[in-house]
């Protein structure tokens, strides 16, 4: 089998790579710091790409990083998350691949306290979910060239991230900065926080692997088998890295939480999940010794 993977240098792409290249895959990676991916200003494949020659499945992991800052950056957002992966399903089209797995989000829904299945009310009241929403739509369509896989990936974590919720929190426990959590709109008594669906990295890429393999087309949310709180999660890394949480309740109230409905993904699958405080535990083992690392 040979793989293209566009958004290689990210850190699910990065885990992808080493993965399927331990597994023997012939792999083309290409990111926004090479001569040859999508450019890093304008959001845009640039015009030397081409799909490398007998590529089977495509990978795209690309997105902009600039969904924060819109609408100043909104046509960023849309070139790396639209434009440029329905522009690399057209080549594929062209190039006979076979598979073609897109990497969204779980921000694509609607609010909600409730676990969201895949056939979940969408929101397209924020820039970053409608350019996600705008993209599997447009790729869906080209289901009859090749099979098409939307992911809708939710709290992806693990040993090495950086500026994403569980990275944030062990910087705070770590560095004895305040942890705000926001209580429950529906709910007083819940004081705990947000409470989301968590995948440690090396599941997702398992997971990934299987679909790679397996084939199939639609959409699937991509999450681990329980959501925990912005409390229940801080609370065991502080106990991983011998530290106390300074926790404050933020007087703004929270309206959602970020809950996969796993069962699609269980019934086409069947993975086998890392517990929480294992992957939790490396989490902090690994941030711990990059600490001393640093200090040496």
């Amino acid at each position: 089998m040979k793989v293209t993977i566009v958004g290689g240098g990210g850190f699910l792409g990065r885990h992808i790579s080493s993965f399927l290249r331990k597994k023997g895959i012939s792999l083309n990676t290409f990111n926004s710091s090479d001569s040859q991916g999508i450019d890093r200003q304008t959001g845009l494949f640039r015009g030397s790409f081409r799909i490398p020659e007998g590529t089977e499945t495509i990978i795209y992991l690309s997105t902009s990083p600039y969904h924060l800052q819109v609408p100043e950056r909104v046509i960023h957002v849309f070139n790396v998350n639209v434009v440029s992966a329905v522009k690399l399903a057209d080549l594929a089209r062209r190039a006979k691949v076979r598979r073609y797995i897109y990497t969204s989000t779980g921000s694509v829904y609607a609010p909600s306290f409730a676990p969201m299945s895949e056939n979940w009310q969408l929101r397209r009241d924020n820039w970053y979910s409608l350019s996600k929403i705008h993209a599997e739509e447009a790729l869906s369509l080209f289901k009859n060239d090749m099979e098409i896989i939307l992911l809708r990936p939710f709290g992806i974590y693990g040993p090495g991230q950086v500026n994403k919720l569980i990275p944030r929190l062990l910087d705070s426990i770590l560095n004895g900065k305040e942890i705000y959590i926001e209580s429950n709109s529906e709910n007083p008594e819940d004081k705990d926080g947000l409470r989301v669906s968590l995948c440690y990295i090396e599941d997702a890429v398992k997971m990934i692997f299987q679909m790679m393999m397996k084939g199939g087309t639609g959409v699937l949310n991509l999450a681990g088998d329980r959501s925990v709180s912005i409390r229940e999660a801080a609370t065991l890394m502080g106990q991983y890295a011998g530290k106390a949480c300074r926790f404050t309740l933020s007087e703004k109230e929270r309206n959602f939480d970020l809950v996969a409905d796993i069962t699609r993904l269980q019934q086409n699958l069947n993975p086998r999940f890392t517990s929480l405080q294992e992957g939790l535990q490396e989490t902090v083992d690994h941030a711990l010794k990059e600490k001393i690392f640093r200090q040496v």
